[in-house]
This record gives structure tokens, C-alpha cells and sequence, in this order.
């Protein structure tokens, strides 16, 4: 309460005030919340796509499944016939050639021959080196 008769005991109550106003202001800490906002997961999950996409993907795989069925059903059907119908397998029969000594002769010609032109270039290259 503020005094209007006496000046000293008014000057005192506002210094008194002022100082406690400086304490309060002092130990004041900042308001500001400057920390990111929380993440709202339902902005980003887009649930409705992600529902129809679902759908088509059980009903990929249920085709899928289907198709895989088929394709084994098939395979199965062949090999059965295979078992049905086959003949025992018998080891194939290498049959020699009759012209099997002639062509050995031939390589062995052309082998002399290569080495009769080598000899020349080889001893040409030592003479180089």
C-alpha cells in the first residue's frame, strides 16, 4: 500500500518493489518450447493405400500360388507318362570312327611341320636377344 502523505516511506516501498521485481526477473527461466513437434505417424502411413495394395497383393499371390499348382500338376502328368511309357535307358554305344587312324596320321604331319618352321624364328630371336 503506497503512502501519499510520506515521501520517504513511499521511496523506500518502491525501492523495495523494484528490487524484488529485479529477483523475480533474475530467476525467470525461458517459455519458448524450441524442441521439435512430435511426430504424427497417422499423416505419414497413408492406411487406405496401403489397404487396397493389400488386396491386390493377397490376390497376386493367390494367382500366383494357382499358377505354381498348375505348373506342378503338369509336370507331375509328364512324368508319369515318362514312367508309363519308357524303355529302360541303355548306355550309349561309342561307335569308333573309321577314319580315326588317318586323322592321327595328319596331326602328327602338321605337328613336324610346325616344328620345322618354329626352329628357324627361334634361333633368329636368339641372335636378337
Amino acid at each position: 500500500m503506497r503512502s501519499k502523505r510520506n515521501g520517504v516511506i513511499d521511496k523506500e516501498w518502491s525501492t523495495y518493489i523494484h528490487r524484488k521485481h529485479k529477483e523475480r526477473l533474475s530467476s525467470v527461466k525461458a517459455v519458448v518450447d524450441d524442441s521439435p513437434p512430435l511426430l504424427r505417424s497417422h499423416l505419414f502411413s497413408k492406411q487406405k493405400k496401403n489397404q487396397l495394395t493389400e488386396g491386390k497383393e493377397q490376390q497376386d499371390l493367390k494367382d500366383r500360388l494357382t499358377e505354381i499348382e498348375r505348373c506342378n500338376r503338369i509336370l507331375l502328368e509328364k512324368v508319369a507318362k515318362i514312367i508309363r511309357v519308357s524303355k529302360p535307358i541303355e548306355a550309349p554305344v561309342r561307335k569308333k570312327s573309321l577314319n580315326f587312324l588317318n586323322r592321327r596320321h595328319e596331326h602328327y604331319r602338321i605337328c613336324a611341320e610346325n616344328k620345322v618352321i618354329l626352329m628357324p624364328i627361334i634361333d633368329t630371336l636368339e641372335a636378337f636377344a
